[in-house]
């Protein structure tokens, strides 16, 4: 009985562990996508300002 419980207590680990990864995943898919718009924001900005270093 008291192997059944350790398995259980694996099993629920290993399941939190896989949670945790595909969150941690999501998230920093999420920042490459922002930094990628960001970087487009910087360009339009400098076409828009090409003199921008002068002031």
């Amino acid at each position: 009985m008291l192997n059944i419980f350790w398995v259980l207590i694996l099993a629920g680990a290993v399941y939190a562990a896989y949670y945790v990864i595909m969150y941690i995943k999501d998230i920093r898919d999420l920042l490459e996508e922002q930094r990628d718009q960001n970087e487009q924001i910087i360009d339009l900005l400098e076409q828009q300002n090409p003199d921008r270093e002068q002031w």
